[in-house]
């Protein structure tokens, strides 16, 4: 899809400042990515560097925006595909596989999310996750790789520049994540919640005091 999106971009070339114009306003950390492209098929290498196989926000808002019509055919079409695929796939065939459409260095720790999630990967599919990210982060995050322990570890990228933002925006929705099996939540080196473990020696220690007692 990136591809033939990229062609038909060229097919229809917009100026290239006005393209890093438009992709500044989306993201204002590429800019310093943006002064090193001498033509539009680099611009286009740094925007398919911020793709991931569930997130192609970025690129379809310069097609939409320069309306280039036949790359939005094949954006829809992976749309749909991608939608289907999230309903059916399950997390556990997801483990440990890159999200980004190409191969990017990987993101700092001042610009990763971790979700830790308090669920079986059999028993959950790849919406359930792209769900609860939409509904308490927007489209500040997008995942680059799901891991397993005892547990979901969902590792998001989100652009520097909206850590503020993002964490806020958590912040409110805190209550939505912890009833969706939230165990633990940092944004950059901010730990934002971890569910406190009942300590089993505290309840027994409370146990013999009361029965001491009586």
């Amino acid at each position: 899809m990136l591809y033939k999106v990229h062609k038909a971009i060229l097919k229809k070339p917009p100026l290239i400042d006005n393209i890093k114009l438009l992709i500044i306003s989306c993201n204002s950390d590429l800019k310093a990515k943006l002064e090193n492209c001498l033509g539009l098929s680099d611009v286009l290498d740094v925007v398919k560097g911020e793709c991931s196989l569930t997130d192609i926000s970025l690129l379809e808002a310069i097609v939409e925006e320069f309306e280039v019509t036949e790359a939005e055919r094949y954006i829809e079409q992976y749309k749909t595909t991608l939608e289907e695929s999230c309903h059916s796939l399950s997390i556990d065939l997801c483990l440990k596989e890159k999200f980004d459409a190409v191969n990017t260095s990987p993101s700092l720790t001042c610009e990763t999310a971790t979700y830790v999630f308090d669920w079986r990967p059999d028993e959950k599919k790849l919406k359930d996750i792209t769900d609860i990210l939409s509904k308490t982060s927007g489209k500040f995050v997008k995942i680059k790789y799901i891991d397993t322990g005892y547990s979901i570890v969902v590792t998001c990228s989100f652009p520097h520049s909206l850590t503020g933002a993002l964490i806020i925006k958590l912040s409110e929705n805190l209550k939505l994540l912890i009833k969706n099996g939230l165990m633990k939540l940092t944004v950059g080196y901010c730990k934002i919640w971890k569910k406190q473990k009942i300590q089993v020696r505290v309840y027994i220690l409370s146990v013999i005091i009361i029965i001491t007692k009586r």
